[in-house]
């Protein structure tokens, strides 16, 4: 378990959390604004949590840089247990919508795939 999250655990670490996740994601190049957020699961629920949103993108590879950037705070801030967290996060183009899927990644991925298929 992550630092922050034994540190604060429970709601108080979610907007701690987020709070971190909204700063990293907002300097994402190719990413001009966002609304993703990260919600705790359900105490001894088989996923610790979800990642969720849409995030305003130039193209496929900012979102991919997103779901890193998310992933990366993620296992900063929550360790092993980031692998878990239910990534549901898409991205809104100039052209249209852009989804994990677009990436080779299943829809939603879970962190493990997040950090081995984009070659963290």
């Amino acid at each position: 378990m992550g630092l922050l999250s034994k540190m604060l655990g429970g709601r108080g670490g979610e907007v701690a959390i987020n709070q971190t996740l909204r700063d990293a994601i907002s300097v994402v190049p190719g990413v001009s604004g966002h609304d993703v957020s990260y919600q705790h699961g359900p105490a001894g629920a088989a996923q610790p949590g979800r990642v969720s949103g849409v995030a305003q993108v130039r193209d496929a590879e900012a979102l991919a840089q997103v779901l890193r950037t998310a992933y990366r705070v993620l296992i900063g801030l929550l360790g092993d247990h980031a692998h878990d967290v239910v990534f549901d996060i898409t991205g809104q183009t100039p052209e249209g919508t852009v989804t994990p899927r677009d990436l080779g990644l299943t829809q939603p991925p879970g962190g493990r795939e997040v950090g081995v298929r984009l070659a963290l």
